[in-house]
Protein backbone atom coordinates (compact mmCIF):
# COMPACT_ATOMS: atom_id res chain seq x y z
CA UNK A 1 0.00 0.00 0.00
CA UNK A 2 1.47 3.84 -0.71
CA UNK A 3 1.88 5.91 1.87
CA UNK A 4 0.13 8.56 0.77
CA UNK A 5 -3.34 6.32 0.61
CA UNK A 6 -2.20 4.69 4.52
CA UNK A 7 -2.60 8.60 5.69
CA UNK A 8 -5.82 9.29 3.35
CA UNK A 9 -7.79 5.77 4.59
CA UNK A 10 -6.86 7.28 8.41
CA UNK A 11 -7.93 10.35 7.51
CA UNK A 12 -4.77 12.38 8.95
CA UNK A 13 -1.33 13.59 7.75
CA UNK A 14 1.84 11.77 8.26
CA UNK A 15 2.89 11.34 11.61
CA UNK A 16 5.12 9.47 13.88
CA UNK A 17 2.76 9.46 16.40
CA UNK A 18 1.47 6.54 17.71
CA UNK A 19 -1.24 7.92 19.80
CA UNK A 20 -2.49 9.34 16.95
CA UNK A 21 -2.22 6.92 14.25
CA UNK A 22 -4.10 4.67 17.11
CA UNK A 23 -7.19 7.33 17.67
CA UNK A 24 -7.41 7.88 13.44
CA UNK A 25 -7.86 3.98 13.45
CA UNK A 26 -10.79 3.89 16.48
CA UNK A 27 -12.55 6.58 14.94
CA UNK A 28 -12.48 4.98 11.67
CA UNK A 29 -12.88 1.75 12.75
CA UNK A 30 -16.17 3.05 14.17
CA UNK A 31 -17.60 4.31 11.04
CA UNK A 32 -16.14 0.38 9.07
CA UNK A 33 -18.58 -2.46 9.71
CA UNK A 34 -16.55 -5.38 8.91
CA UNK A 35 -19.69 -7.34 8.01
CA UNK A 36 -20.67 -4.53 5.64
CA UNK A 37 -17.35 -3.63 4.04
CA UNK A 38 -15.21 -5.97 4.74
CA UNK A 39 -12.65 -4.66 1.90
CA UNK A 40 -12.93 -1.45 3.75
CA UNK A 41 -12.05 -3.46 6.86
CA UNK A 42 -9.36 -4.79 5.64
CA UNK A 43 -7.47 -1.68 3.72
CA UNK A 44 -8.09 0.27 7.28
CA UNK A 45 -6.67 -2.48 8.99
CA UNK A 46 -3.47 -2.88 6.60
CA UNK A 47 -3.51 0.91 6.92
CA UNK A 48 -2.95 0.94 10.68
CA UNK A 49 -0.44 -1.51 10.93
CA UNK A 50 1.63 -0.20 8.30
CA UNK A 51 1.22 3.27 9.88
CA UNK A 52 2.62 1.93 12.90
CA UNK A 53 5.25 0.06 11.62
CA UNK A 54 6.49 3.25 9.89
CA UNK A 55 5.76 5.30 13.14
CA UNK A 56 7.93 2.57 14.77
CA UNK A 57 10.84 2.85 12.24
CA UNK A 58 11.23 6.62 12.43
CA UNK A 59 11.24 6.74 16.13
CA UNK A 60 14.47 4.23 16.11
CA UNK A 61 16.02 6.04 13.44
CA UNK A 62 16.07 9.47 15.24
CA UNK A 63 17.16 7.66 18.49
CA UNK A 64 20.06 6.34 16.72
CA UNK A 65 20.93 10.08 15.38
CA UNK A 66 20.92 11.66 18.45
CA UNK A 67 23.29 10.16 20.45
CA UNK A 68 26.03 11.31 16.97
CA UNK A 69 24.83 14.43 17.18
CA UNK A 70 25.48 14.65 21.02
CA UNK A 71 29.60 13.61 19.83
CA UNK A 72 29.76 15.81 17.43
CA UNK A 73 28.41 18.47 19.72
CA UNK A 74 30.69 17.49 22.33
CA UNK A 75 33.87 17.51 19.93
CA UNK A 76 32.95 21.07 18.62
CA UNK A 77 32.96 21.91 22.31
CA UNK A 78 36.15 20.68 23.10
CA UNK A 79 37.85 21.87 19.97
CA UNK A 80 36.47 25.53 20.84
CA UNK A 81 38.10 25.78 24.26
Amino acid sequence: MKNEKIWQILGIEPTSDVDQIRDAYRARLVETNPEDDPEGFMALKEAYDTALSLAENTGSDEETERPYADIIAEIDEILRT
